[in-house]
């Protein structure tokens, strides 16, 4: 995903992908504040992710950076996810074939332990390539955070701005180079040890670790996984992309009441609570 503050239809860029990944838990998030113009969230790493992508505009949206095209009224094309009410029908069954495409390596974060006092994310990724026709493969491991409150334009909105406006999934610092190591294989297999001492200004209850191998193009993207840095985190509002009107109130739609439905997050998964039970996001009672 791609975005900017400066964006004013951003929103409802912000507000389609959500619509998605909603109900898609195999869909891992990154909102990259670049290709657009650039603000207090870019980082440098994301003008390379933009370049493979071939991005020139925001909203802008890419599965495993093949990029979506919006067709237009008049025939025109753009890759952009400004138009929610269109979003949904023009997109999913392209997404649904995407995301049950066969893959031959897999991604796992095998281990991960963050030292409170000192800051120290350590991380373990590890997997296996099952086709020998990719020995040429690159690891990639980003750290994301979610809930930062920042401003935001917004067309769709009065006086076409948010002084408050909660910004997901963005990229704080890439473990990696942008395009991913080289991974030296094993029969087949590779394991990969990251540390880093994260920044005090980063809110590590809304971060997550995610990681994703690309082959010798550096595009598909071949598979990810993700996890919180946090094993838990309740109340995950932070997780919701949203303007807020009122900022004395803080972040909206908390309540002790336990039969309020509360969404979090769990090895990565969106669930929901309601009670005693947790339920998945399309309503299954969660194992």
């Amino acid at each position: 995903h791609f975005t900017s503050e400066y964006c004013g239809n951003c929103p409802k860029g912000y507000d389609a992908i959500y619509q998605f990944t909603e109900s898609n838990s195999n869909v891992i998030w990154v909102s990259h504040h670049s290709g657009f113009r650039n603000d207090e969230y870019t980082i440098t790493e994301s003008s390379s992710v933009v370049s493979i992508n071939g991005v020139s505009g925001a909203p802008t949206c890419a599965i495993n950076r093949a990029a979506m095209s919006f067709q237009l009224e008049d025939g025109s094309s753009q890759a952009s996810t400004a138009e929610v009410p269109n979003f949904m029908p023009t997109y999913l069954p392209w997404l649904t074939t995407e995301l049950a495409k066969t893959t031959f390596a897999s991604v796992n974060i095998v281990e991960h332990s963050f030292d409170a006092a000192t800051r120290k994310l350590t991380i373990t990724v590890s997997g296996d390539v099952r086709n020998s026709n990719y020995s040429f493969i690159k690891l990639s491991v980003c750290l994301t955070e979610s809930g930062m409150m920042g401003k935001q334009m917004d067309y769709g909105k009065e006086d076409e701005k948010w002084e408050q406006y909660r910004h997901v999934h963005v990229p704080r610092v890439f473990l990696t180079a942008a395009m991913g190591d080289k991974l030296s294989l094993t029969d087949g297999k590779y394991t990969k040890t990251f540390t880093a001492t994260l920044n005090e200004a980063w809110n590590v209850d809304n971060m997550s670790v995610v990681a994703y191998i690309t082959g010798t193009s550096d595009k598909p993207v071949l598979n990810a996984a993700t996890t919180p840095i946090i094993e838990e985190t309740n109340g995950a509002d932070h997780f919701i992309p949203k303007g807020i009107d009122n900022t004395s109130t803080g972040i909206e739609g908390i309540s002790s009441d336990v039969d309020t439905p509360c969404k979090y997050f769990h090895n990565g998964r969106l669930q929901i609570r309601v009670g005693d039970t947790v339920y998945d996001v399309i309503g299954r009672i969660a194992k």
